[in-house]
């Protein structure tokens, strides 16, 4: 997570990231992995959006992006376990 809105994916056995992703200008505050896929994960901004990422299908963009309610901060996300 950082401050320029982009999204680092590291491999332990690479110094470098294997991929970067820039869904949004704003702050990065939150990413999860999916514990059921493992190539989904999401990012909360601080724009007030989860974009969400299948890897599988795109590493261009998202494959979806929910709006928060009063498009307040996302700081926080987790999946549900099923």
């Amino acid at each position: 997570c950082g401050g320029d809105g982009v999204i680092r994916v590291h491999n332990s056995l690479q110094a470098s990231a294997v991929i970067a992703l820039e869904p949004s200008a704003a702050h990065i505050y939150a990413v999860a992995w999916s514990p059921a896929k493992q190539l989904v994960l999401a990012a909360g901004g601080g724009d007030g959006w989860v974009y969400v990422y299948d890897l599988a299908v795109s590493k261009s963009g998202p494959v979806n992006r929910l709006e928060m309610p009063n498009r307040r901060a996302v700081v926080s996300l987790s999946f549900s376990p099923r």
